[in-house]
């Protein structure tokens, strides 16, 4: 973080990095302090300030506790697959089996950066699909992470149920055959029921959300998948009636391993 000067008595702490050790001081400036060199033309924060003795704290130190996907004290982060979207997400792949494909790389809704894969449940039927390329989950590691940053615009039903929805699904056989990832998620767990009237995912677990909803980190634990070649699948079911204008965007892709 970035030397940060202070007017008042008081500092919030910007949002922080999950399982991150930061280090902070406090150092007392003063614009003209005496007994300083007089060639001295910048001021740097860290100056004694009346020209006696040091002018700063000792420094301290902590952790932020770990997140969604983050590896556990004492393991190393090794990362597997990675994807922000910046750069055409090669490999990645969409279609439709209903109903138009919305998927696109695009600039409305980033978490970070440019762009981000956002697709639209319409006021239409639909049942759209975005699909990762294979990645390889390693054997052995002592865990293993799906995570992915979402802003979920879909149209909502009541308190916990979805009309229009997003599930994740995988594939361990090369993209023929897919199924939904129901357990090991964390971060953000599916919203509810899907209404089964119109809508081709209806009578499952899924996310949606109203508009405006922010970003949130979504993990999955792969250890079910260790030793295998997966892929997976982003897919939107609508029911033909509302939309939301966000749709869902997703972001930061990244599949990691913890080795000790």
């Amino acid at each position: 973080m970035a030397q940060q000067i202070l007017t008042g008595t008081s500092f919030v702490v910007p949002a922080l990095t999950s399982n991150t050790t930061y280090f902070w001081r406090v150092s007392a400036r003063n614009a003209c302090p005496t007994g300083a060199p007089p060639t001295e033309l910048f001021a740097d924060g860290f100056e004694s300030p009346s020209g006696t003795g040091s002018a700063s704290s000792t420094v301290f130190s902590f952790k932020t506790q770990a997140g969604p996907g983050d590896c556990s004290t004492g393991t190393t982060t090794n990362v597997i697959f990675s994807e922000e979207m910046e750069n055409g997400a090669a490999g990645w792949t969409h279609s439709a089996t209903v109903g138009t494909d919305s998927w696109a790389l695009s600039p409305t809704f980033p978490a970070a950066g440019l762009n981000a894969y956002r697709g639209i449940g319409p006021a239409t039927q639909s049942d759209q699909r975005l699909v990762t390329p294979s990645i390889v989950i390693p054997a052995g590691a002592a865990q293993r992470f799906l995570s992915f940053s979402q802003r979920i615009g879909l149209e909502i039903q009541g308190t916990t149920g979805c009309y229009d929805a997003g599930v994740l699904e995988v594939s361990i056989d090369g993209g023929t055959t897919f199924t939904q990832v129901t357990a090991g998620i964390s971060g953000v767990p599916y919203r509810g029921l899907i209404n089964a009237a119109n809508n081709a995912l209806g009578g499952r677990q899924g996310w949606c959300g109203a508009a405006g909803t922010p970003y949130a980190l979504t993990a999955v634990d792969l250890a079910p998948y260790g030793g295998q070649t997966v892929q997976f699948r982003f897919r939107i079911g609508s029911d033909g009636s509302a939309s939301v204008a966000d749709g869902w965007n997703i972001d930061n892709v990244r599949v990691v391993s913890c080795t000790q």
